[in-house]
């Protein structure tokens, strides 16, 4: 099992990895936008951290 969750939790992170530089990306190229992309910033780094969290509730 814990190696399951450790591949899961890796996948996760590799995809909140592209998504945030997706979101950079986007935000270079429309200024306008800023806004929504620090509050999208914020949900995926607040999602992560809940991520690590409950894997390191699980293993402990």
């Amino acid at each position: 099992e814990i190696n399951v969750e450790a591949q899961t939790s890796v996948m996760l992170v590799f995809i909140a990895i592209v998504a945030i530089l997706i979101i950079v990306y986007v935000s270079l190229r429309s200024v306008a936008e800023m806004a929504l992309t620090a509050l999208m910033l914020l949900f995926l780094i607040f999602w992560i951290f809940g991520i690590v969290r409950i894997l390191d509730l699980g293993n402990s």
